[in-house]
């Protein structure tokens, strides 16, 4: 429950850094393309966790962390 709210604010959050940055720097296409790559994954695990599967809570768990590791490259 706690991390499905962090997950909802952290989407707001990277969906108004993506319009944020669409306004300042437009040139910006690949910090755009990243942005909504992150913003559609984010969508898949919140899908995934609504669905209600049982195997579902791992999957979340090793998508966020492949997600965080690949933030860190």
């Amino acid at each position: 429950q706690v991390m499905q709210n962090d997950r909802k604010k952290s989407k707001d959050m990277m969906a108004q850094m993506q319009s944020t940055l669409a306004r300042a720097a437009p040139s910006a296409k690949e910090a755009q393309k990243y942005l909504a790559d992150e913003l559609e994954e984010m969508d898949e695990i919140m899908a995934e966790e609504e669905s209600g599967a049982a195997r579902s809570a791992d999957m979340v768990q090793a998508k966020s962390y492949r997600m965080s590791k690949k933030r860190k490259k």
